[in-house]
């Protein structure tokens, strides 16, 4: 199989910082800024901010198996959201471009196949329970060219926003 012909994967964990090395002469986009804490609650939609992105890894299509045998390693280990009390119930609500698979505490939950666009909950796993403490949330998006996107959230048994979760990355760098 020729390089061109290969899917790009992209394998992320929660938290949203994109790092790359910076000389003094490049100028840093706007969007992206150090965090200023460790810590981060989601936005006032439930969205989780903060994720730590990965470089791509190969895949050889967007179907269910080609996906599933791309990402079964564990890349991050280490990477937490902290749960302030137990959450029976939750779900994990996620969309994704294009075909993407996610984990919680080591646990396949919800995966989404095919070439498509990225929809806010276009996948909603089964009922979940989140722990009081850390848990590991793991996703794999596998974009089968062009662009790349995601989000995720949780909903709670009422499929009410969860809000009151930190994402943490770890110590903040700057």
């Amino acid at each position: 199989m020729q390089s061109t012909d290969k899917i790009s994967a992209l394998a992320v964990s929660t938290v949203l910082i994109l790092a790359a090395a910076v000389t003094p002469a490049q100028v840093s986009a706007p969007d992206l800024t150090h965090p200023s804490s460790a810590y981060k609650a989601p936005d006032a939609d439930g969205f989780l901010q903060r994720w730590l992105i990965l470089e791509p890894m190969d895949a050889n299509g967007l179907t269910e198996s080609a996906v599933q045998a791309a990402v079964q390693k564990e890349y991050f280990p280490d990477q937490f959201t902290a749960i302030p009390r137990e959450i029976r119930g939750a779900r994990l609500a996620i969309g994704s471009n294009a075909a993407s698979m996610w984990w919680l505490n080591g646990q396949e939950v919800i995966g989404i196949y095919g070439d498509r666009p990225t929809v806010i909950d276009d996948g909603v796993s089964k009922r979940i329970t989140l722990r009081r403490g850390p848990n590991i949330v793991r996703a794999a998006i596998v974009n089968g060219g062009g662009a790349t996107d995601f989000c995720a959230r949780f909903l709670d048994a009422k499929d009410k926003l969860v809000k009151d979760i930190a994402i943490h990355l770890g110590e903040v760098r700057q």
